[in-house]
């Protein structure tokens, strides 16, 4: 046993990891049990850690964890490896690669079984297996008479199949071999050839086409043909003896280039035969359809035909030809496209590359347009002459002026990283790509010691190649910012509104032109599996980078006109009042800032420089001459997108909507339905009503208006509305006495949306109002709230399609019942409010305004015998009475939904109560009931269970927020005293304010107030105003405190007394009242 080989090292960067280890497993075991003893395991742990290697063995250390050494056994060691090295098998992918296994052209019957063998290991087909690998063999043969063969035999055994398969292939290659060598097939190539050979004596060459053929005119190809030179018929152009005629224009063909890189065209077909294809090697199929068996690798590229259509390519391939000439091996990819074409076409440049053919560009000549006198003074560039006169400023690596020299905060601890791991097939890109990277300057390796280090993050580009960046999250924790402001889309709207001619342009790679100081470089290092290397420009990741980059742009571009900068994107506008004018205004702009950029050394970016467009896509939006519109490939998104299935999808989709919230009125609305799925006590599911938001949110953003760019010299319009949903704007102004909108906006804080029951919603304005102290804005003081439910109800009357109705809410759980009224008697009322009594309770307050239904004696009589304390808002001032204000807009609003849907709205009140509050958990049932109630939407069972809500704190909490907001910018009016003079505000519109005298105070802002004419009002602070005049009349029962006399000093008064004239008997209103002649029969 001592010659016995030992295995070799163990390949971990294997394309198949897992066969490598299967088959080292193998080797390993057999010769360990030849050269160690069974018992020997310390041996064996030994021996399997050396001849692992040393990535092996960096590997065992951390799958053997924090297991002791000692304690290692070469069977855990070997399972570990089983587990890391052996993918989860999927038996669905296996499964598919078994049943679409086929035979190769070359690969014998044998070989083809053996691997069906192998891959119906891990397909689990149990007791089919056999069965199902002799089904395989006789659908996947290359061999068509040997698959009939095979299906007229009845009950075949899978060895059966395999002998009759061995045996026809045998057959076969014995009749090869009798029959010979076969010849091979060559194509010629049709065309001119200098040198021909006569055949026979009875051809000869023809002097009209210039082939050699028989000696008649019916065998000349150019027999009845016109020539393309003269005009003449019976032959070509080449034999033609006519004169040119100088003074006719010659035709030139014209081939213009087609940005794709790719020329060539492949075809597809099933079967495969051998030949040989204008001398170079390929493998043709049957019927012109070749290679069908090469794996197509996807393309996005579009072929334009001759005739201008365009062909769409199945995929491409890479494919080796051979040059017959020098028979040297080159390999070319091909488009493959599903045509009946016969043979494959290979490009101009893979011809020039193979030295098929040679082009002599200098004898080539074209025009490609002719420019008059008037056009050439316009003096216009063309993108291809750009590139031209600024070759320096399209390739390369920029740098901008200065170094960047990163602050660090020393109180953050460095960080060292290891490196990662990376795809064995991104090893040999990625090296490459690091050594181009270092070549080109933007990064040097590292041999000393760094404080910092960074991981390595690769991605990959469209392109396919490797995009290598770092992960500074450590090191953007210890990074200083340098605070620059950055612009934004609106900041360049402004400018927008008289330009014509866009041009945007892209730096290329906009944070490599900032040049990082010696030792900011090494706070940059990373590690790869090559090495440390450390940035020497500015790496993209790094918190500061955005800001330095656009500081350093922004002062290289400096003092450049029309010249707009976001990032690294740069738009270049023309303006003018025509399109000449604005034209030539742009056409400046360009050219001085590419001289900028030349003399900067700015490199842009020429596969993203758009010239002299009339709409453009710029940072996500649409900009044209018109004005704003939405980026079509964010619309096309959303269109596309699918019905969301979870919450994430519905947060995707109301997350992309708000980007593009500007364009869509009424955005909120249609958007609530889709917004209530996301909350956390929401059960999911998907409705007919959410798919009608879904679609109408669709519908809404394919047709959102062009919105005006804004103007200084129009005026300026605001519409606002506000709903329970959300509050809503839209910016405007007016062009030739068209209102065009500039900006829509709404917002869904619940916390605003809920101040919304305490304050107006419509504020109407014009210019030159004034706004004086008459609209003075006071504190809110809500009413107390009270602790439990029912305890303070609020009622009210109102009137809908014509019929009236009484609304009676619960100050604690805004919970409101909805009656209709067939009249307004206090008698209905009371009606109505005993019903709800009994069934929720009395009250301990009931508050209502001052109307006639409400103020009577029945309504008092009521009250008292029921023992709950009435309480009336100031007249005029519905404000006092807010909650039963709000309950009554609600039902309107909801009365109105219901009619134009036709939907019950019973069922819509039920929703009502079961839907939480704004700004809180629960539902107003939930706060009165104690439990939710059975709706038509699903509810789970144990949700319906009752359940103490103590909703006191979070109601205070509410009341208490909405205070504060509100109260920000607000001023309590100066109270009153009694025996102050003021004027009273009439309800009546334009009517004189009426002198009066404070006659007590009912409340904080509540007054009595006696008028000239002896009538005694209820009236607000707000209807109030102090009056400098004293009136005619000073009431004598005026209610004063009387202050402290000083007993040390007194102070001697005199009272004069007056005769009074008794006061005229009035109503509220002011009315005298006459009482009549029939009840003065008496004597007082």
């Amino acid at each position: 046993m001592d010659g016995l080989k030992a295995p070799q090292t163990l390949c971990l960067d294997s394309n198949n990891l897992s066969k490598t280890w299967k088959t080292w497993r193998d080797e390993f075991q057999l010769y360990v049990g030849l050269t160690v003893a069974a018992d020997d395991e310390e041996k064996k742990v030994t021996l399997f850690r050396y001849l692992v290697g040393e990535s092996g063995r960096e590997l065992l250390d951390t799958l053997m964890g924090d297991t002791a050494q000692a304690d290692w056994k070469v069977k855990d060691m070997i399972e570990k490896f089983d587990n890391y090295c052996s993918p989860t098998v999927n038996e669905t992918v296996e499964r598919y690669k078994f049943f679409t296994r086929n035979q190769g052209s070359s690969e014998s019957i044998d070989g083809y079984v053996t691997e069906l063998k192998l891959l119906a290991k891990t397909c689990n087909f149990g007791t089919l297996r056999d069965s199902l690998i002799r089904d395989r063999i006789v659908c996947g043969i290359n061999n068509t008479s040997m698959r009939e063969r095979l299906l007229r035999e009845r009950a075949m055994t899978l060895d059966a199949c395999i002998q009759l398969c061995r045996a026809a292939e045998l057959s076969r290659e014995n009749c090869k071999a009798i029959a010979g060598p076969t010849v091979e097939e060559v194509h010629a190539v049709h065309g001119a050839s200098r040198h021909q050979q006569k055949d026979t004596d009875n051809t000869v060459e023809c002097k009209f086409c210039g082939r050699t053929h028989e000696r008649s005119k019916q065998k000349c190809p150019a027999f009845g043909k016109k020539c393309k030179k003269c005009g003449k018929e019976n032959h070509f152009a080449a034999k033609c003896k006519a004169r040119p005629d100088m003074r006719k224009k010659k035709t030139v063909h014209n081939v213009t280039e087609c940005e794709s890189e790719y020329e060539d065209i492949l075809c597809v077909k099933d079967e495969t035969q051998s030949e040989n294809v204008n001398t170079v090697d390929s493998n043709k199929a049957k019927d012109t359809k070749l290679f069908a068996d090469v794996k197509l690798d996807e393309t996005k590229s579009v072929l334009v035909m001759y005739n201008s259509s365009k062909v769409k390519p199945l995929g491409k391939c890479k494919v080796k030809l051979r040059n017959p000439r020098n028979q040297k091996l080159y390999q070319l990819e091909f488009q493959v496209v599903d045509r009946d074409c016969t043979v494959p076409l290979i490009g101009k440049r893979a011809s020039e590359a193979m030295k098929l053919i040679k082009v002599h560009y200098e004898n080539i000549m074209a025009i490609d347009s002719i420019v008059t006198k008037e056009e050439d003074t316009k003096g216009q560039w063309t993108l291809e002459q750009i590139k031209t006169d600024f070759a320096d400023v399209f390739t390369g690596d920029g740098c901008l002026e200065g170094e960047y020299r990163m602050e660090v905060d020393t109180s953050v601890k460095p960080v060292q990283l290891p490196k990662r791991r990376v795809p064995v097939a991104m090893m040999k890109p990625l090296k490459e790509e690091l050594q181009d990277l270092e070549r080109r300057g933007i990064i040097t390796p590292v041999d000393c010691s760094t404080d910092w280090i960074s991981s390595m993050v690769v991605v990959q580009k469209q392109s396919g190649k490797p995009r290598v960046c770092i992960d500074p999250k450590p090191l953007n924790k210890a990074l200083k910012r340098s605070h620059f402001p950055l612009a934004t889309i609106e900041d360049v709207l402004p400018d927008m509104s008289k330009a014509k001619v866009f041009t945007v342009c892209d730096v290329k790679s906009g944070f490599w032109h900032v040049r990082l100081a010696e030792e900011s470089s090494y706070l940059t290092t990373f590690s790869t599996p090559f090495g440390r290397y450390r940035w020497l420009r500015m790496p993209m990741g790094i918190s500061p980078a955005p800001e330095v980059f656009q500081r350093k742009l922004t002062q290289a571009l400096d003092g450049l006109p029309g010249l707009y900068i976001i990032a690294d994107d740069v738009l270049i506008t023309g303006q003018g009042e025509s399109q000449e004018s604005a034209v030539r205004d742009h056409d400046t702009k360009l050219r001085q800032f590419l001289e900028r950029c030349k003399l900067k050394n700015i490199k842009l970016n020429p596969e993203k420089f758009k010239l002299r467009q009339s709409e453009c896509t710029y940072i996500g939006h649409r900009l044209t001459a018109n004005g704003l519109k939405v980026d079509p490939d964010k619309v096309r998104a959303i269109e596309q997108m699918p019905r969301p299935t979870d919450v994430k999808a519905v947060q995707r989709l109301l997350g992309m909507a708000n980007y593009l919230a500007k364009f869509c009125p009424h955005l909120s609305d249609q958007c609530e339905v889709l917004r209530q799925l996301t909350h956390k006590d929401t059960e999911w599911e998907w409705t007919e009503q959410h798919e009608n938001a879904f679609v109408k949110l669709k519908e809404t953003i394919a047709d959102a208006p062009v919105l005006k760019y804004y103007s200084p010299e129009d005026d300026l319009v605001v519409q606002c509305d506000a709903s329970d949903t959300g509050l809503g704007a839209a910016l405007m102004q007016t062009e030739e006495s068209v209102p065009l909108s500039l900006f829509h906006s709404r917002k869904t804080s619940p916390a605003a949306c809920t101040l919304l029951i305490l304050v107006q919603k419509d504020v109407y304005g014009e210019p030159g109002m004034s706004v004086d102290d008459k609209q003075q804005k006071e504190t809110l003081r809500p009413h107390e709230m009270p602790n439990r439910p029912w305890a303070k109800v609020g009622v009210d009357l109102f009137q809908f399609d014509n019929k009236d109705y009484h609304v009676t809410v619960d100050y604690y759980s805004n919970y409101w019942e909805i009656d209709f009224m067939p009249d307004t008697k206090s008698t209905t009322v009371i009606k109505k409010l005993k019903a709800h009594f009994a069934r929720y309770g009395i009250p301990n307050t009931v508050v209502s305004d001052n109307g006639p239904q409400y103020s009577s004696q029945e309504f008092k009589r009521f009250s008292q015998l029921w023992e709950f304390e009435h309480k009336t808002s100031s007249p005029g001032f519905p404000q006092s009475n807010g909650k039963a204000e709000s309950a009554v807009k609600t039902a309107k609003r909801l009365l109105y939904k219901a009619k134009a849907s036709g939907q019950d709205p019973y069922l819509a009140l039920l929703d009502h109560r079961n839907t939480p509050s704004q700004g809180l958990d629960t539902s107003p049932a939930q706060r009165l009931l104690s439990r939710r109630t059975r709706a038509l939407l699903p509810l789970k069972a144990s949700l319906l269970q009752p359940k103490v809500i103590q909703a006191e704190q979070a109601l205070h909490n509410n009341q208490r927020r909405q205070c504060a907001y509100y109260n920000r910018s607000t001023r309590d009016l100066i109270p009153l005293k009694a025996g102050d003079s003021v004027r009273v505000q009439p309800f009546q519109p334009h009517t004189n304010w009426r002198l009066g005298t404070v006659k007590k105070r009912i409340d904080s802002r509540s007054y009595e107030v006696e008028m000239e004419s002896g009538a005694v009002l209820r009236r607000n602070r707000r209807h109030l105003r102090q009056a400098h005049e004293a009136p005619q009349t000073v009431p004598t029962d005026i209610e004063t405190v009387n202050p402290q006399v000083d007993q040390t000093n007194p102070v001697q008064t005199q009272t004069n007394p007056q005769t009074t004239s008794e006061m005229p008997l009035t109503t509220r209103s002011g009315r005298v009242v006459h009482k009549p002649q029939r009840y003065k029969d008496f004597v007082t």
